[in-house]
């Protein structure tokens, strides 16, 4: 079972994409969201915090500012 990688289902994609869009949101009306707070406002573990909001980072949708446990993560401005 060594070097298999999980397949994701097309669930998956749609659950992922509501997560962002919910964090977006969040963010929308709170200016800014960290790791912590995603956590615990989404009910997810610290790693899927991490991939969520770099992902949003990877599609310029969101910036961090700051650095180590202080980073916090904001809607980059068109």
């Amino acid at each position: 079972m060594y070097g298999k990688t999980k397949q994701k289902k097309f669930s998956d994609f749609k659950v992922e994409d509501d997560l962002k869009q919910k964090v977006l949101d969040y963010i929308k009306t709170n200016d800014s969201i960290d790791n912590d707070t995603c956590q615990k406002t989404f009910e997810i573990d610290r790693g899927k915090a991490y991939r969520i909001l770099e992902k949003l980072e990877k599609e310029k949708l969101i910036k961090s500012e700051g650095t180590g446990k202080a980073i916090k993560y904001v809607l980059i401005r068109a």
